[in-house]
């Protein structure tokens, strides 16, 4: 969705939000699967999620949630595993403001085993666009309103970086309570990958490192 800016408010503000509150207080329930490749490369069968409003459906529009997709991300980073959130994703994917950029969506989580939320911990969202020809001014306004918004709570924005990580382009978001944001895009395969994370290991970073590109 853009706004009379022309900057992509929607489904940025509810992806920014709803993984902000995840990483407030939340953490996956023992029996949600690991999701990654397996030894034999196919992914491990996606837990049963909740699927999109009905006035999602009947627009036509619906945003689908997909495990699959998290075969772009790593299976584990600096030995913490990345766990498919089924409900976080189900309700990204509910919302109907979502469905105008997004055709489908997973969201994942790397938490250190025994710590906190407010210890390390990574919250990944991988999102197939509907269309991948997209362009750089809408992905920058994609990261600047998920920034804002990944950031109020967390003290506010207090800058913005750019590296090379793991062969792509990674624009980094600081806020002032020590959250930080990754963004990229896999443009072959149209997909926009979203972390919000905190904590001295730096999860968000090692989940950008080992993305399928």
């Amino acid at each position: 969705m853009i706004g009379g800016s022309g900057r992509v408010v929607g489904p940025v503000i509810v992806i920014a939000v709803t993984l902000t509150v995840l990483i407030a207080g939340c953490g996956p329930s023992p029996a949600t699967p690991s999701l990654g490749p397996s030894p034999t490369g196919s992914l491990a069968p996606p837990a049963t999620a909740e699927g999109p409003s009905p006035s999602a459906v009947a627009s036509g529009a619906a945003v689908q949630v997909d495990a699959a997709l998290l075969a772009f991300v790593p299976a584990a980073v600096d030995g913490v595993p990345l766990t498919f959130d089924p409900g976080t994703s189900a309700t990204i994917a509910a919302d109907p403001s979502v469905a105008p950029d997004a055709a489908s969506l997973a969201v994942a989580l790397a938490i250190v085993p025994g710590a906190s939320a407010a210890d390390d911990l990574a919250v990944v969202s991988v999102v197939r666009l509907r269309d991948p020809a997209k362009d750089e001014t809408w992905f920058r306004d994609w990261r600047d309103t998920y920034d804002q918004a990944a950031c109020s709570p967390a003290g506010g924005l207090v800058g913005n970086a750019e590296a090379e990580i793991g062969g792509g382009t990674v624009y980094i978001g600081s806020c002032a309570g020590g959250v930080r944001t990754y963004h990229t895009r896999l443009a072959a395969a149209g997909i926009v990958v979203s972390i919000t994370a905190l904590g001295s290991r730096r999860l968000g970073e090692k989940v950008m490192a080992g993305l399928k590109r």
